[in-house]
């Protein structure tokens, strides 16, 4: 106990608004006097003692009101660290009327608009569960508060609404933000530090649901990287899984797959061929991948391709056959004002000459119209491969020629294979298709197709050469 207080040597006033403080004295100085009365001395001590009991009702469950003091303040007044640490609860707010408005608004009697300020937090309990929200607007009319309420939440952050009258509101001490309470939305996943790494700054998103990850942002020489850790809160290991530069997104390999591309969303020009060569084709590698890969001996590839000007006599592919092991040759839009043929003689010495004696060839036609007639041809020794039969006359409709051209290599017989087809002069479709043989097993390094009538193929038509390189 302190002695701060201590009996007056003197008289004592006391404070001038006290009531009767004079009382004893003007007893002595009356006349008659009148005598100390017992009975104000003791309702003065009485009331004192009721005035020190009230104020000891101040201890509540402690020895002393300083006792009591001492579990929430320091010496020097200022709250101790247990008392600050449970200011963040919830404040219940004991309101006559609450009723439920609409899914996020409530009304109750009285004015509240000073306490339900924009963007403070509050809890409400409905049907028994606790909600939480962020007051978004509060008015006051006929002495009812209406508040309205923004991002209403569950305990796990789930959004809700309000579905019946709460039975209880309360408000937070913490103004305008997620600073304490219970999560709302906006803090499942919330900055929650910025550190620095490698002299690079480095915020952090602490991922505080249920999957528990710690990713981060980072600029690191001049590219901002998305990155997750893989070690511990202790000894982080930051991973990249995407960067951003003034080029655009980086993403990890594999992290694309075919269900997270839209239909339509590769297009041609999306396709950068890297470091493959001109010509080659992506392929599947048999492993599961792709690779680049050269299409020679694979596929057919265009040689070349020449437009009839009405001026045909004969193209020599000779040259252009040069590293190939089959060739097709195509004729399409084919007409003429007069009978036109296109034959065929192949080269053994590179073009110098080429084979043009009876039996150089051997031929075998067949023909069919589209009544169903068949008009069959007999082995022909010939010196030269007619690659359209016997057809003569005028090819007052379009027609087209396609021949297949192997045995290009020594040692084994060439063979012309063509397929005819054109519109007759009572206009029904014929179809021819034929045979040639080259008599001799010689490397076959020369070929011509040429028209051996006077008439000329008219403009329009079209002659493509395309092969299969050995």
């Amino acid at each position: 106990m302190t002695t701060k207080y201590q009996r007056p040597g003197t008289g004592y006033a006391g404070d001038s608004n006290l009531l009767n403080r004079d009382k004893y004295q003007s007893d002595a100085a009356a006349q008659p006097r009148v005598s100390i009365s017992s009975e104000k001395i003791d309702g003065d001590f009485n009331y004192i003692i009721d005035a020190l009991n009230e104020i000891d009702d101040a201890s509540g469950s402690a020895e002393s009101i300083a006792l009591r003091l001492n579990q929430s303040l320091n010496a020097d007044g200022t709250l101790k660290a247990s008392a600050s640490n449970v200011l963040d609860d919830w404040i219940k707010h004991d309101v006559t009327g609450l009723n439920r408005a609409d899914g996020s608004t409530v009304t109750f009697n009285g004015d509240a608009t000073a306490v339900y300020t924009n963007n403070r937090r509050v809890r409400l309990i409905v049907a028994g569960v606790p909600l939480f929200a962020h007051v978004s607007s509060c008015s006051v009319s006929a002495s009812i508060t209406t508040v309205s309420f923004v991002d209403i939440t569950n305990a796990n952050g789930a959004i809700e609404t309000i579905t019946e009258t709460p039975s209880e509101i309360s408000y937070s001490p913490v103004f305008s933000g997620d600073l304490g309470n219970l999560n709302s939305r906006f803090n499942l996943l919330k900055a929650s530090e910025v550190l620095v790494e490698n002299e690079n700054a480095l915020l952090v998103l602490k991922d505080t649901s249920v999957s528990g990850e710690t990713y981060a942002l980072r600029s690191n020489s001049g590219v901002l990287e998305f990155v997750k850790n893989t070690g511990t809160d202790v000894s982080p290991v930051w991973a990249v899984c995407s960067s951003l530069d003034e080029l655009g997104f980086s993403l990890n390999d594999g992290s694309v797959t075919n269900l997270k591309l839209q239909d339509g969303s590769v297009t041609e020009n999306k396709i950068n061929s890297g470091s493959a060569s001109n010509g080659q084709i992506l392929t599947s590698d048999g492993l599961g991948g792709t690779s680049f890969e050269d299409i020679s001996g694979r596929a057919w590839e265009k040689i070349s391709e020449v437009s009839f000007d009405g001026s045909f006599d004969e193209i020599d592919i000779t040259s252009a056959m040069v590293g190939y092991t089959a060739l097709r040759a195509t004729f399409l839009n084919l007409t003429a004002d007069g009978s036109c043929m296109v034959y065929a003689r192949v080269s053994n010495d590179n073009g110098s000459t080429f084979l043009d004696t009876a039996g150089d060839y051997y031929r075998s036609f067949a023909a069919i119209n589209s009544v169903g007639t068949e008009q069959n041809d007999g082995l022909e020794n010939r010196d030269s491969a007619n690659l359209m039969n016997n057809t003569t006359s005028a090819l007052t409709e379009s027609s087209q020629l396609m021949v297949f051209i192997t045995g290009l290599e020594a040692g084994f017989n060439c063979f012309l294979s063509s397929q005819f087809t054109m519109k007759d002069s009572s206009s029904k479709l014929y179809t021819a298709y034929g045979s040639s043989m080259v008599n001799n097993t010689a490397l076959v390094n020369g070929l011509k197709l040429y028209n051996p009538y006077a008439n000329n193929f008219a403009a329009g038509g079209k002659f493509i050469l395309e092969g299969i390189k050995s």
